[in-house]
């Protein structure tokens, strides 16, 4: 094999034209993002962004979410550019694309144009793009469920080494969204369903704990709580809040001053019938000094474990929630 400059560029040259109808998607897709950097430059911002930098700069386990986007901001600090954030950003994407085409293609024996068309969402959906130009966690995380996809199903056998592969990224994957718990339970199962031996699950098990586990000792020491987050109090008070009549809880105005404070006073057929404005909106109900206090259960998980017992028989229109300003 001719490992030239030359021969190299042959090889790449001959696999753009074995996979030209995906090659062709990829080039617009690319050019889209290209467009996109220069259009909206250097980088979107939503309300989490703001979150993310700031354990970046001043390095913390967040009372809310997982820091495993905010270490990767911490990977390109040196570099002090929001446009290299993106630009790896969109990066991801076309990796994720590719990622889908080749295991379709190869692994499953997919025709070009249907395994091409699997990965044109990720290459030409707008709100992919967008989330790409954020500077939020959706893309890396997208990426690393993807690989975790890939690597599981590319195999008929999983070795253990790559069994400790698929649980590192599992673990990064679970560091980077909360959400990314279900995907370790599912992996498992798959495995012993498929049964691949005790040597790889151990290697995944053990893989994906040692990463989480330690970020849940860090967490404890800031918050005293074995976790990786502390946001199920506040979630759960947040899901209840739309619905929930302090009046209907018995709550004992002496000695539950906590949960008193919680109450909401508009009518449950006044409240907004959307959660988010009671979570990030104007107007606060709970008032806790700092995020950790409202984010660490105590009153609010037990206001929002006692409110499904108020619920009125008519189903509400949205979801809802409150939240303190100071958030």
């Amino acid at each position: 094999m001719d490992h030239s400059a030359a021969g190299r560029a042959a090889r790449l040259l001959s696999m753009v034209r074995r996979h030209r109808v995906f090659a062709a998607a990829f080039g617009v897709g690319a050019v889209l993002r290209l467009i996109t950097m220069l259009g909206y430059g250097p980088a979107m911002w939503f309300n989490d962004s703001y979150e993310y930098v700031s354990v970046a700069l001043h390095p913390r386990p967040h009372p809310i979410r997982p820091d495993g986007y905010s270490f990767w901001l911490m990977l390109l600090q040196p570099f002090h550019s929001f446009s290299l954030v993106v630009f790896t950003q969109h990066l991801m994407g076309l990796a994720t694309a590719c990622l889908i085409y080749a295991l379709l293609r190869i692994k499953f024996r997919l025709p070009k144009w249907g395994a091409t068309l699997a990965a044109a969402p990720v290459l030409f959906d707008a709100y992919q793009i967008q989330l790409e130009q954020l500077v939020m966690s959706d893309t890396q995380f997208t990426l690393l469920v993807v690989g975790v996809i890939t690597l599981v199903l590319w195999k008929r056998r999983l070795s253990w080494k790559a069994g400790a592969v698929v649980g590192f990224l599992l673990a990064l994957t679970w560091l980077t969204r909360s959400i990314g718990l279900p995907i370790l339970a599912l992996v498992v199962l798959y495995l012993i369903v498929k049964r691949t031996g005790w040597r790889p699950i151990a290697a995944v098990v053990t893989a994906c704990a040692v990463p989480v586990m330690a970020y849940m000792g860090w967490f404890a020491s800031a918050y005293g709580k074995f976790a990786m987050t502390n946001s199920d109090g506040l979630i759960l008070y947040m899901r209840t809040a739309i619905f929930a009549d302090c009046n209907k809880m018995d709550i004992d105005k002496y000695k539950e001053v906590q949960l008193l404070l919680l109450c909401i006073n508009d009518p449950v057929n006044q409240r907004k019938d959307y959660a988010q404005w009671y979570l990030w909106g104007g107007r606060a109900t709970v008032t806790a000094p700092a995020p950790a206090r409202c984010c660490t259960g105590g009153a609010p998980t037990r206001s929002g474990a006692r409110s499904p017992t108020t619920r009125p028989a008519r189903s509400p229109r949205g979801r809802s929630c409150h939240s303190p300003a100071t958030i």
